[in-house]
């Protein structure tokens, strides 16, 4: 009995040492062009990204809603209770942040206790700690770092990409932003997103 597992043992690491003598390692211009092609496409398909990569498991309405945000524009949903408004708005801002690197993300609430809550109970509680063991372990390691102060709230990324939650005060003028969110926009004075945020 012994022989008959040393004797497949041996037979299994031969077909692995074949199998990695088949597949011909990538030169470095053609892993550069594959990680472009891959980039490209879950920059243009962040439904997929945040399944594939990420491992939230997702419904087909949330799926739809976070590829037409990739692909939009400008982008309204008209949601009622408990449609995942602020889990969507919150994954769909990390995906961005995780897919190009150095983006600044601001959400604006009508409140900053409304976006606190969005970064402490959506963010932080269910999308690290709960749902996707890959925000999770970048967690742990120091990749992703929340701040809380009175003022603002931050979440910033190992590649330099951040989203900062800013209530529609003038304090908030002259932030930076490459991607704005409205949280419940209907709440929000116009005067106020155009002179402010706008």
């Amino acid at each position: 009995m012994t022989n008959d597992r040393k004797d497949l043992n041996k037979v299994i690491r031969m077909k692995r040492e074949t199998d990695k003598s088949i597949k011909p390692k990538l030169t470095e211009e053609e892993r550069k062009t594959q990680i472009k092609k891959w980039t490209t496409f879950y920059r243009r398909n962040i439904d997929i990204y945040a399944e594939d990569k990420l491992r939230i498991k997702l419904r087909p309405f949330q799926r739809i809603m976070l590829y037409m945000m990739g692909v939009s524009q400008v982008w309204f949903g008209i949601c009622s209770r408990a449609s995942s408004k602020s889990f969507i708005v919150a994954l769909y801002c990390i995906c961005v942040c995780l897919l190009k690197p150095y983006t600044e993300a601001v959400i604006t609430a009508s409140t900053l206790e409304q976006g606190r809550k969005m970064v402490e109970q959506k963010i932080k509680n269910e999308l690290i700690k709960k749902l996707s063991p890959v925000l999770k372990y970048m967690y742990e390691k120091g990749m992703i770092t929340i701040k809380s102060s009175k003022d603002e709230v931050e979440v910033n990324f190992f590649n330099g990409s951040s989203i900062k939650v800013l209530p529609p005060v003038d304090s908030s003028r002259g932030s930076r932003a490459t991607l704005l969110v409205y949280e419940e926009c209907r709440l929000l004075k116009k005067g106020d997103v155009d002179s402010i945020f706008e």
